[in-house]
């Protein structure tokens, strides 16, 4: 004998059009799928089925199923992530402001180029919040900028540049020349 299919117990005072309605109505494609499986289970739509259909797999119409029989309408909420941004459009006016018209020695900085740690350093200066790089990085691509890193140089490819660096090479107390 097989495993007993999962079904719907209750809609929950909701009747299918009011779900299709709801369904056609909503912008997060999370709730669509989730109130899409919970419309086909209820009219005996087999999992399998529902599976194919909607490209997802087995636990996650389980799931959605089995949140809709416990919670009802709040199940189809989307609650996986998507925090709020503790970028402010003041802060990103002036990231963009002075990437495009500062100079990074105005700040204090020794390099006339803007990196990705500059940026960081700036705003943690001025705002007192640190972000990750990566946080960074992502704000700069929304924003419509772009980076390049630094192309690799292998020391030891041109003798000449090696020899060219010997030479500016200085004595000081820490380091003496051995050659």
């Amino acid at each position: 004998m097989g495993r007993k299919q999962t079904r719907i117990n209750t809609l929950h005072g909701h009747t299918i059009e009011n779900l299709i309605k709801l369904e056609q109505s909503n912008t997060s494609k999370y709730s669509r799928r989730a109130l899409r499986a919970v419309i086909m289970r209820y009219q005996g739509i087999d999992i399998y089925n529902i599976t194919n259909i909607l490209g997802v797999s087995r636990v996650t119409v389980l799931s959605y199923i089995n949140s809709w029989n416990s919670l009802g309408i709040d199940s189809i909420e989307d609650n996986r992530g998507g925090s709020e941004s503790s970028f402010t459009d003041e802060m990103l006016k002036d990231i963009t402001n002075i990437l495009t018209t500062k100079d990074p020695r105005e700040f204090g900085y020794l390099s006339s180029v803007w990196s990705i740690n500059r940026v960081r350093d700036y705003l943690e200066h001025k705002y007192g919040r640190l972000y990750s790089s990566e946080t960074i990085r992502q704000v700069l691509i929304s924003l419509g900028f772009s980076y390049k890193r630094g192309q690799y140089h292998p020391t030891l490819a041109d003798p000449e540049k090696q020899i060219a660096f010997k030479k500016n090479q200085k004595d000081t107390k820490y380091c003496r020349r051995f050659f």
